[in-house]
């Protein structure tokens, strides 16, 4: 584990550049990096902008790295948002026993107040970045469990080979519903109105080959 703890209230927590990992592996989450092993508590104060990047991982190259779940990058929070950018890097033979072998991520809200709280959103950007011969349950690449309308993840210029789930979601597996008002005649949820806040999936400029799920 190249960098775990507490989770902060802050950004600029962790910025990986120009570096080689090779050969990791945990029996748990996060092989390189998971900064939530100790959730932050209902009465911690949180002011940051979604603008910030809290986490980077710049021109480095990860090969052979293997978790139980979010094999490079597992975070979870019940109070907060995240930035992640993944730049001008390579990921090969990421392997994990459950979700996300790149990524995996959770953080649900309930009401729509908390969708508008800028600290709130669940930024992901991955531009100019490979990833070869990644495998997981779910979710091979990234799997969020992150309500909706807080993601907004970006594939730039991106190219992906040789990925596999072995159940839902070859590269991208979002669990989390959105927050809404339950139908009364099934369990799905619906947005209230689409004047509400929500996420983005944007995909430019990127390339994917021989990706499976089942």
């Amino acid at each position: 584990l190249i960098y775990g703890g507490v989770e902060s209230e802050f950004n600029y927590i962790l910025w990986l550049d120009n570096s080689n990992f090779d050969s990791l592996e945990v029996s748990g989450q996060g092989a390189l990096i998971n900064p939530t092993s100790s959730l932050l508590s209902s009465t911690s104060t949180i002011n940051v902008l979604s603008s910030d990047i809290s986490y980077k991982m710049t021109n480095s190259n990860f090969n052979n790295i293997a978790a139980q779940e979010g094999s490079i990058f597992y975070w979870r929070s019940l109070m907060r948002g995240v930035s992640i950018l993944i730049e001008n890097c390579s990921l090969e033979n990421i392997t994990t026993k459950q979700n996300g072998g790149v990524f995996s991520g959770s953080f649900e809200v309930s009401t729509a107040e908390q969708i508008l709280q800028e600290s709130n959103v669940v930024t992901i950007y991955l531009k100019n970045a490979s990833a070869k011969n990644i495998s997981a349950q779910n979710g091979a690449v990234i799997y969020s469990g992150i309500t909706s309308q807080l993601l907004n993840l970006t594939l730039d210029n991106c190219y992906f080979v040789s990925i596999s789930s072995t159940q839902n979601g070859g590269v991208l597996n979002m669990f989390a519903s959105a927050v809404g008002v339950y139908n009364t005649s099934t369990t799905s949820r619906i947005l209230q109105s689409t004047s509400e806040t929500t996420g983005n999936v944007t995909v430019t400029s990127s390339n994917f080959n021989e990706i499976t799920a089942q």
